[in-house]
């Protein structure tokens, strides 16, 4: 059985990247509505995150923190499925995915957190 039909991937997004930028999180925002847009055109049923949504490893300003939100809304609403790997900027330890700030990400029940070695239907989803 195949893990998707369709799929768009994309990755390195660093939600809150220079400082915070609310240029920079408009510019993610901007970036998701154009991803988006292409998967419908190419009919993509399922979306595959490689990881490092949040840039800032160990604070996450609230005003970063609601783009990604956002980010994940438009997200969810437009793929029957994502894959959210998680990133080495995701993680609190450098040195294990114990701790990681996207936990929130697994409260939207069409994305499914990876925080260690997946493999289904002959695809192996390994996150940093």
């Amino acid at each position: 059985m195949n893990l998707f039909k369709k799929c768009m991937v994309f990755t390195d997004i660093h939600c809150g990247l220079r400082h915070n930028s609310k240029e920079h999180n408009e510019d993610c925002l901007d970036y998701i509505e154009w991803f988006i847009s292409n998967a419908k055109k190419r009919n993509a049923e399922t979306c595959i995150f490689m990881g490092d949504f949040m840039h800032h490893r160990n604070t996450i300003n609230a005003q970063t923190l609601d783009y990604g939100i956002k980010i994940l809304s438009r997200l969810s609403e437009s793929f029957d499925s994502i894959y959210f790997l998680i990133g080495n900027h995701d993680t609190y330890f450098r040195e294990s995915r114990s701790v990681t700030s996207m936990k929130f990400a697994s409260l939207f029940p069409n994305i499914k957190l990876i925080d260690k070695i997946v493999v289904d239907g002959g695809v192996a989803l390994i996150p940093w």
